[in-house]
Order: structure tokens, then C-alpha cells, then sequence
């Protein structure tokens, strides 16, 4: 079952975003002399931090996918990549930010 998001996950998630900056900062230690460091937990920090400004932006945030979510059902949006699609479709489009993606693409097909 995929799980939606509101404001009030939002405390929730600051947690889990500063124990992924944590262990993000522990990891980048560990890998200080390797070639191909595992990075999962900055990615982890970047998604968290997306998420939180989506739904700061009052649309519908669901889980679609590992690193993809569903905004108002008609778009996917990537947490890791600055890319989103519209739901059905195969073409990936970039934004810059996250307040540009809702205010140009997502909230303006409302209007």
C-alpha cells in the first residue's frame, strides 16, 4: 500500500532527516580513501528534503515507487533527479526547483 503524505508527517520526517545527516556525515568518514563510496545516505537526505518542500507546498504527496512520488495523481516526480513526468506518459521533463515545478507545471493546469 502506498502511503500519503501530510503536514503532519512533516515533524516525523525532519527527524529522519537529521539522523540521515548523521549517518551521513559518519559514512563520508568511513569513505574518505575509497574510490566508489557508498553514498545512500546523502542520497537519503536529498529525498527527505524534497519530500518535506512538496509537501510544504500543500499538493497531494503519495508514494509511487522507490525515489519517485505521485503529486496529485497526475504527476511523478523524481526526489533524487530534478525531473518529473506526467502519470501515463514516458517523457521526462527537468524543473528547477521545487516551488517552480508546482507553481509552473503542477498547480497552473488547476487554474
Amino acid at each position: 500500500m502506498y502511503k500519503s503524505y501530510t503536514k503532519l508527517d512533516i515533524p516525523l520526517l525532519e527527524k529522519e532527516l537529521q539522523v540521515a545527516n548523521i549517518n551521513a556525515k559518519k559514512n563520508a568518514e568511513k569513505n574518505y580513501m575509497k574510490d566508489y563510496p557508498n553514498t545512500y545516505y546523502v542520497r537519503q537526505t536529498i529525498r527527505l528534503k524534497k519530500l518535506i518542500q512538496l509537501i510544504n507546498e500543500d499538493v497531494k504527496v503519495k508514494d509511487f515507487t522507490q525515489g519517485l512520488v505521485s503529486v496529485n495523481a497526475d504527476y511523478i516526480v523524481s526526489l533524487i533527479r530534478n525531473k518529473w513526468r506526467v502519470v501515463g506518459k514516458s517523457k521526462w521533463y527537468w524543473y528547477k526547483d521545487i516551488k517552480t515545478l508546482v507553481n509552473n507545471y503542477i498547480l497552473k493546469e488547476n487554474v
